[in-house]
């Protein structure tokens, strides 16, 4: 039988500086948006740059990262699992919400290091 494995690799800029928080049981984490760019060829042939925005969750140690690090537009290369998130909003309508669940950080360059419009 085969395995499928979750996986998920994204290259992208923080949209804002990173926040360290504290859970109820006294673990780090962090959300951050990460913007990601595709280019597609429209019909006439011109270059359209479309930006994608991903949610973010760090926990423990990898938080470290994202405190010296994570400012807005600063490079980044994450890996790790697509996860859903299941919460009630201020009506208390209940909510999904696809997120990725960061087990690998890489930064890479700061937001002054090339065009931020472009990942």
């Amino acid at each position: 039988m085969a395995t499928f494995k979750n996986s998920v690799q994204l290259l992208g800029r923080l949209g804002a500086d990173a926040v360290i928080r504290t859970s109820v049981n006294g673990s780090n984490y962090c959300m951050v948006n990460l913007a990601t760019n595709i280019s597609r060829k429209k019909g006439n042939g011109e270059q359209l740059q479309v930006t994608h925005w991903h949610t973010i969750t760090i926990w423990g140690p990898l938080c470290e990262e994202m405190r010296k690090y994570g400012t807005k537009g600063s490079l980044w290369l994450i890996q790790g699992i697509l996860t859903n998130r299941k919460y009630e909003d201020r009506e208390g309508e209940t909510k999904y919400k696809c997120e990725v669940r960061a087990d690998m950080l890489m930064y890479l360059a700061p937001a002054s290091v090339g065009n931020q419009a472009t990942v």
